[in-house]
């Protein structure tokens, strides 16, 4: 097993812990936003951070997920108010 396949284990267990979920619960999260690719992408700094700060950093990247959301949502309501006006 690679050392990044290692630490992205920990990091779910980690963020199990930390977050008091399930393994499963923990698992789903990380699939659904692809925190994979995030750890793997972010290894080498994020193999030196203490575990508030993986899991902190973990959270932010979750939170960009929904603020994209926000602001498609945003922008979506404003192409359909200018579309309103237009016609």
């Amino acid at each position: 097993m690679s050392k990044e396949s290692m630490f992205f284990i920990y990091c779910i267990e980690r963020y199990r812990y930390f977050k008091g979920l399930t393994g499963a619960d923990a698992t789903k999260i990380f699939d659904q936003y692809n925190i994979y690719s995030y750890v793997l992408k972010y290894f080498e700094t994020l193999h030196t951070m203490g575990d508030r700060y993986i899991i902190q950093d973990i959270d932010d990247y979750i939170s960009s997920f929904s603020c994209d959301t926000d602001n498609n949502t945003k922008e979506n309501s404003n192409h359909e108010i200018k579309r309103q006006i237009h016609h």
